[in-house]
């Protein structure tokens, strides 16, 4: 491939020779560094970080909602009434050491766990439904769990004569003997 730069062998053509050549030299590497901007450009916005759950209503302002509204709406949600919610709520602070957290209120974790327990929903839908992320679900449901276990063996008390009824055909059934044996 002739170049520009094969004629005569003159002082002036050479010097033009040169700046031709150096001339090329800078657009490769111009070109080049513009390709690499632009890989670098499409790479970081690829990766540009965005909320999962950008609702305006979080899960605070829902259940502020949900308890002012029309008293049917909580117990259609959560089973409870509102006067028990929030008797509910003011027990297990007081008594059973429930505590809320930097981002969810005491009423949002009760809600969530009722919000379980009323519909048997899942995870995802509770995320959903009160904008935070699983994990903050998922700690949150077991933290009023463990706290409403400790409630339950203060309220949850059998009868003193409660192994006195076992029927005749369980306490002589060799099938059933290992779990009836300490009350006979």
């Amino acid at each position: 491939m002739a170049s520009d730069c094969e004629s005569d062998n003159s002082y002036d053509s050479d010097d033009l020779c040169d700046e031709i050549e150096e001339n090329k030299e800078i657009q490769t590497l111009l070109l080049c560094g513009i390709a690499v901007k632009g890989l670098l450009l499409t790479k970081k916005s690829k990766n540009v970080r965005r909320r999962r759950r950008s609702s305006t209503c979080t899960g605070s302002m829902l259940i502020n909602e949900i308890l002012n509204d029309h008293e049917s709406r909580c117990y259609k949600l959560f089973r409870l009434e509102v006067p028990v919610f929030n008797m509910l709520c003011r027990d297990l602070v007081a008594h059973y050491g429930l505590k809320k957290s930097r981002r969810v209120s005491i009423e949002e974790s009760l809600g969530i766990f009722l919000l379980y327990l009323a519909h048997g929903c899942g995870n995802r839908l509770v995320q959903e439904f009160f904008n935070h992320s699983g994990e903050i679900v998922h700690r949150h449901f077991h933290k009023v769990l463990d706290v409403v276990v400790n409630l339950s063996k203060d309220i949850i008390k059998p009868k003193a004569n409660y192994n006195e009824a076992i029927p005749e055909h369980i306490l002589n059934n060799p099938r059933y003997y290992p779990y009836f044996k300490v009350v006979t």
